[in-house]
């Protein structure tokens, strides 16, 4: 909880220090395809918001990431099956390249906090059958890349790709509008 806290005091202590009008803060909203290594895919919830610091430097934003699984990572085995739950919170200090008015190349990168709930049920007389469950919390280095693609003045589609963990990445679109 402590590493928690510390985190966020910190990122709202960057962010803070620069006078920041609503109207430069990006919202969006969109899906990720989450892939887990040996489980089948699962989709997620990907809320984030941006804000520009050209102060720092031209083109580099700070981002915070909410991710929650809708539909979860799972994998089958003859004898039941586990599925996880994950639910990140994630902060990026992001680069963005303009190849022209329309079009970005983006790259990022920051720490992510996960929590990942296992979940295994088994359905065979010969085991018992049964669920049982276990969770897990930790701080991961995340970095990722992709793009974007101004529809109109007002909405940007996103696309990224990003490594959460050895074992976990997702790829997500995105949709900004502003506020």
């Amino acid at each position: 909880m402590k590493k928690i806290l510390a985190s966020i005091t910190l990122l709202g202590s960057l962010v803070s220090s620069y006078a920041i009008e609503v109207s430069d803060i990006q919202t969006r909203a969109g899906l990720a395809i989450q892939s887990v290594s040996s489980y089948d895919k699962g989709y997620a919830l990907i809320l984030n918001g941006a804000v520009p610091m050209p102060e720092l430097y031209d083109n580099f934003s700070v981002e915070g990431e909410f991710g929650y699984s809708m539909i979860d990572p799972n994998i089958d085995y003859s004898f039941g099956e586990t599925s996880l739950s994950i639910l990140s919170l994630s902060g990026f200090g992001v680069y963005t390249h303009n190849i022209n008015s329309n079009i970005a190349l983006r790259a990022r990168a920051g720490l992510s906090f996960q929590s990942i709930t296992a979940e295994s049920k088994v359905d065979t007389t010969f085991f018992g059958g049964g669920t049982t469950s276990s969770s897990d919390t930790e701080f991961e280095l995340v970095f990722g890349v992709g793009g974007s693609y101004k529809i109109d003045g007002d909405k940007t589609l996103l696309i990224d790709y990003t490594r959460m963990n050895s074992n976990f990445s997702h790829l997500s679109a995105m949709v900004e509008f502003k506020l």
